[in-house]
């Protein structure tokens, strides 16, 4: 068993990695603080904050040891001025003698933030119970518990009626395991208690889409003089054959019902009069053709550097949410179901079509 001046010395050792101000206040704390901060330092791996009863704290207000996770946490908290949380592996609650030590734990470094993995054993014989024992012995009322295996619809539904039997409500339920918005939309339709559903491998490894179709290529050269020459890439792959020129794009919105209709892409000196009835043609079948009238058009391409000049109003992370929904909203449901969606349009406007079709006719 290590003594306290020998701990403290580890301690010390592993505080030097910390950056100066954090070093500074790991470096004030007492003998047996430092000796007790190294125990739980070595379960973790790195230096991490640790929890002191009120009274205790060596410096005031101020907790002394911080984790690599947390000021990550810190950091996106203080950009979005969302709070932000996260939850525990598997291997936590492995490292630790047993399943309830391992969820007082956390929960004593994450008091506020604290979601309880508890399907490392059993979700309903020792997972749901220990996490409950936990939030109720530390007055918790408002973390979470998260299931990563099993059926979710059963397992979240009985957890929920064991939290709320203990008289916690506010405990919310986080599901994982290879989710893709076909699994959670069953679970939905099944009646699952799942207040929020962790999308991880499925997402970032793009599942569904896993190689992106595009073609990424010149599109034209601005001479010497300003003019613009536009270029083409063509292909025996008729999806490959690219749009030539500088370009603009505008999305097309029904003025009745605010649903967008199309996209709408042209040259980019092109000055279109959206104010008189529009004709949209299918690029691929140009006999197909539609009017439309009583729309409103906004560009979506607008300058973010200029002269390698940041130019862009830079939006909280809450105005990228909200845009982001309200653009989503604002597509039909149609064209958003996962079995075989209506097609959403790209129309070209008749001049960049010409200019394309002549490439095409001068390279053959």
């Amino acid at each position: 068993m290590m003594t306290e001046e020998y701990a403290a010395s580890r301690y010390e050792e592993a505080c030097a990695l910390l950056p100066g101000r954090l070093q500074t206040a790991a470096m004030a704390l007492p003998l047996p603080h430092k000796a007790r901060a190294e125990e739980l330092r070595l379960r973790i791996g790195r230096p991490m904050y640790i929890t002191f009863p009120e009274g205790e704290s060596p410096l005031p207000q101020t907790r002394v040891i911080r984790s690599d996770l947390e000021q990550v946490l810190d950091r996106a908290t203080e950009y979005s001025r969302y709070t932000a949380a996260g939850t525990m592996a598997h291997s936590w609650v492995q490292m630790f003698p047993d399943e309830y030590t391992a969820f007082k734990t956390y929960c004593q470094v994450y008091p506020t933030a604290a979601t309880l993995l508890v399907d490392t054993y059993s979700v309903l014989h020792s997972g749901v119970p220990n996490a409950i024992r936990v939030f109720q012995e530390l007055g918790i009322t408002s973390g979470g518990i998260r299931i990563d295996s099993g059926d979710l619809t059963y397992l979240s539904k009985k957890a929920r009626a064991m939290l709320d039997d203990a008289g916690l409500p506010g405990i919310k339920i986080i599901a994982s395991n290879s989710l893709d918005e076909y699994i959670i939309r069953d679970l939905i339709t099944q009646g699952a208690r799942i207040d929020a559903f962790g999308v991880g491998e499925r997402l970032i490894t793009s599942k569904s889409e896993p190689v992106f179709g595009g073609v990424y290529k010149l599109a034209a050269i601005e001479e010497a003089d300003g003019s613009v020459t536009p270029k083409i890439k063509i292909s025996e792959n008729a999806a490959k054959v690219t749009l030539p020129h500088f370009k603009k794009v505008y999305r097309l919105f029904e003025n009745a019902t605010g649903k967008a209709m199309a996209d709408y892409i042209c040259v980019y000196d092109e000055q279109p009069d959206f104010a008189k009835p529009l004709e949209l043609f299918d690029p691929e079948a140009t006999w197909k053709r539609k009017t439309v009238t009583d729309f409103t058009a906004r560009p979506l391409l607008v300058p973010v550097f200029q002269e390698g000049r940041l130019v862009y109003q830079l939006p909280a992370i809450q105005q990228s949410r909200a845009y982001c929904q309200r653009e989503v909203d604002s597509l039909w449901d149609e064209v958003k179901r996962f079995e075989y969606p209506h097609n959403y349009y790209v129309d070209l406007s008749q001049k960049l079509w010409d200019v394309r079709a002549a490439l095409l006719a001068a390279k053959h």
